[in-house]
């Protein structure tokens, strides 16, 4: 919605800068949401994430974390003070907080995190579970921001094919599988 050259200023240096999930935020949760992130970049840092998360180092399969991925990076950024480290009183993460205008979230636009942003103040748009090419999702985005979208799709002059995200079917097959899986250990007991 706006320059975003502002973000490499606003991580300070930091090694990773973003803006925390709306979902924890609520309960007093400071998680990384992995929709916008700036990330300092490093051969280094990519080479031990990697080891981390899929190699000799890996602790835990990516659905075992927290908020997956976005719990990953929040326990690898804050050391050994882990996802629950911001409680009242508590030291901030050692990843930077950017603004909440930075990853304006449609679906969740009514939760604390993203109070006084609007289509207009907000510098980024972020479709997280409410892709509006997405016949399944769309109905989760106020019909504004689609409408926004779809004014951007045409000021591109991109072609418009609404289709089904295969990431999102997956994680829909997967969370019906485990559903079936509960209810089937459920009919088992007495």
């Amino acid at each position: 919605m706006e320059s975003l050259d502002g973000l490499f200023a606003a991580a300070g240096g930091d090694e990773l800068a973003a803006v925390p999930d709306s979902q924890p935020h609520q309960s007093g949760d400071m998680v990384v949401q992995a929709g916008l992130m700036v990330v300092e970049p490093s051969p280094q840092r990519f080479a031990d994430l990697w080891d981390v998360c899929c190699g000799a180092r890996r602790p835990d399969s990516l659905d075992s974390w927290k908020q997956h991925e976005q719990g990953f990076l929040t326990l690898y950024f804050d050391g050994d003070r882990g996802v629950n480290a911001c409680g009242p009183g508590e030291p901030r993460p050692q990843w930077r907080l950017l603004p909440a205008k930075y990853n304006f979230n449609v679906r969740y636009h009514l939760r604390p995190l993203y109070t006084g942003i609007t289509p207009a103040s907000a510098a980024l748009v972020h479709f997280a579970c409410c892709k509006p090419w997405d016949p399944k999702q769309r109905h989760y985005a106020p019909p504004a921001y689609v409408e926004l979208f779809l004014a951007f799709v045409r000021a591109l002059g991109l072609p418009w094919t609404p289709g089904l995200c295969a990431m999102d079917e997956l994680r829909e097959q997967e969370q019906q599988r485990k559903m079936q899986q509960i209810m089937l250990e459920r009919q088992g007991e007495p």
